[in-house]
This record gives structure tokens, C-alpha cells and sequence, in this order.
């Protein structure tokens, strides 16, 4: 399960589609390092993203280990991270890029299991620290954020019970002087959060929905204790090095109408050369984990 203690801390994002015409927006770069126990030096994944108003496309430029994110592959919403989509040029496809829905399907999967193995989030809490003048980014004013959170992973194995123990520090500098909805796609993780874990994307959203700006640096610490793993510690590092205004095309959030809608999960599938129904739930979980470059 330190799949899943992996995978939850970074998601980190949200997105969003303009109407029409060319507009004045943002144009972003940013890159993530992840480090700590399991994974073997440093693990950086940077991208280039366009934003304007709730609109924004992320682009993924570079990565050691990016999953599904291949080559040429982008993520664009419609309505500002609420729904998100997965476009893969070179395949003519996209895909709703629904996490909370990959997480129920993880959950039918132990049903199928007839009861050998469950699994719940218990003791989900937060607590803001501290908040002070963080200097200055790319030019703009920050405020430094800090907040520490946490939850309990508990499983059920075959009879057999386990508890594992998150606890997480997130430092955050944030600058008021920025649309928050041009940045939030990429550096927020309570939109793409919602629905995974019942207690959990509530417990972060109402954790990020008290900071007002725009993330330019995150820092988040990550300890776990206990289930199988034992005891291992992480730190992912996201830093935005490009932040210009700029004039943007509509058809720049816009998915290519001759694009055909497929299921996120059968394409994962298929990715490996697997079936495209019925994946395990190890199978399902590896891949998924496999997305944001673990």
C-alpha cells in the first residue's frame, strides 16, 4: 500500500477551457523533484502550461518516469478542473481523467476479492501553522504558507488488519498578485483530489481553499509508518521557473473534434498490451502510480 501513500501526497492540480478568440493569459513553466526512501536519486518532471481565466492546458516536457503522460500527451478541463480529460495526439484519443472514479474502480476490485481485502481512510486532519511574508519570486510578493495533515490507511488482508500513518508538512509560497486559476491546475492537488477518498478531499479542500494566490513553490514532507512498508520518508519539491503573461489562442484548450472519447482505465490497460477489462487491483494501482512518475 505504499503505492497509495505515494500516489495521494502528489497529486498535485486543476484545469480549464476558454470560449472563444484569442485571449490574454498566463504562460508557466514548472518542474517537481521527488526524492526519499524507494525512489534512487532525484525524480523531475517538468512541464509547460497556458492559462487564461478558469482555462488552462498543461504540456508534459520531460520526465524520467511518465507513465501515461507520454510524449505529445496534454491535460485540458472545460470548467476549471471540475472535469478533466487527457488528450493523446498521437493515438487521436482523450480520456476523462477522473481520479475519484480510478479510486472506485480500485474499490470495486477489492469487492471482487469476496472480502479478503479492504481498505478505508480513517483520521483525516489538518492544521494551518504558520503565515509570513514569504519574499519574492519571478518578481512577485509571496506569502509562506504552512500547514501539516495526515491520515490513517486502514487495511483488512486476508483477516488480517494494519494500519499505516501519513503525516505531511506543506510549506507553500504564494503570491496574491497572480490569477489563482491560471497556476492552481498544476500546483494544487485539492481539485484532482475530490472524490478519491471519502474524508480526504474534503479534509484538502478546505485546507488549500485558505490560501488566497497563486502557488510558485511547494515543499511537501512525507512520513509513513507502519502496514508493510515500515517506516520511509519523501519530499516533493515543485518550483514554477517561468511565469509571462501572454496572448492565447482559443484553440489552445480546445480537444481536435475528430478525437475519439476511450475509458482511462482500458487505455492503461492497453498501454502494457493487458486486456482492457478486468485489470487486478495491483495491476490497476502499479500503472496508475506509474501517471505521476513513481
Amino acid at each position: 500500500m505504499t503505492i497509495i501513500k505515494k500516489f495521494v501526497p502528489i497529486c498535485l492540480s486543476v484545469l480549464a477551457f476558454v470560449a472563444a478568440g484569442a485571449q490574454a493569459g498566463y504562460h508557466y513553466e514548472a518542474t517537481t523533484v521527488n526524492t526519499g526512501d524507494g525512489i534512487s536519486g532525484e525524480q523531475t518532471t517538468t512541464v509547460s502550461a497556458w492559462s487564461e481565466g478558469d482555462s488552462t492546458r498543461i504540456e508534459f516536457k520531460e520526465g524520467e518516469k511518465m507513465g501515461f503522460f507520454g510524449p505529445g500527451s496534454y491535460l485540458v478541463s472545460t470548467d476549471a478542473g471540475e472535469t478533466l480529460y487527457l488528450v493523446n495526439p498521437a493515438d487521436k484519443t482523450y480520456a476523462l481523467f477522473d481520479l475519484g472514479e480510478v479510486m472506485n474502480t480500485a474499490g470495486k476490485a477489492m469487492e471482487s476479492l469476496g472480502g479478503m481485502m479492504k481498505m478505508e481512510i480513517t483520521n483525516p486532519h489538518f492544521e494551518k501553522v504558520s503565515e509570513e511574508p514569504g519574499g519574492q519570486i519571478l518578481g512577485y510578493n509571496t506569502q509562506h504558507v504552512r500547514f501539516n495533515s495526515g491520515y490513517t490507511i486502514s487495511m483488512s488482508i486476508m483477516g488480517q488488519s494494519m494500519n499505516q500513518v501519513v503525516e505531511s508538512q506543506q510549506e507553500l509560497w504564494v503570491t496574491p498578485d497572480v490569477d489563482p486559476a491560471a497556476l492552481n491546475a498544476w500546483l494544487r492537488p485539492d481539485k484532482m483530489m475530490k472524490g478519491m477518498f471519502k474524508g480526504m478531499s474534503e479534509m484538502i479542500e478546505a485546507q488549500y481553499s485558505q490560501i488566497k494566490g497563486a502557488p510558485l513553490k511547494s515543499i511537501v514532507s512525507t512520513k509513513t509508518e507502519g502496514g508493510m512498508g515500515g517506516s520511509t520518508n519523501g519530499v516533493m519539491t515543485t518550483q514554477v521557473t517561468v511565469l509571462e503573461k501572454e496572448t492565447i489562442p482559443a484553440v489552445t484548450f480546445a480537444i481536435p473534434a475528430d478525437f475519439t472519447k476511450t475509458d482511462l482505465m482500458a487505455e492503461i490497460a492497453k498501454e502494457d498490451g493487458e486486456p482492457t477489462e478486468g485489470p487486478s487491483l495491483e495491476e490497476s494501482m502499479s500503472k496508475l502510480k506509474g501517471l505521476f512518475g513513481g
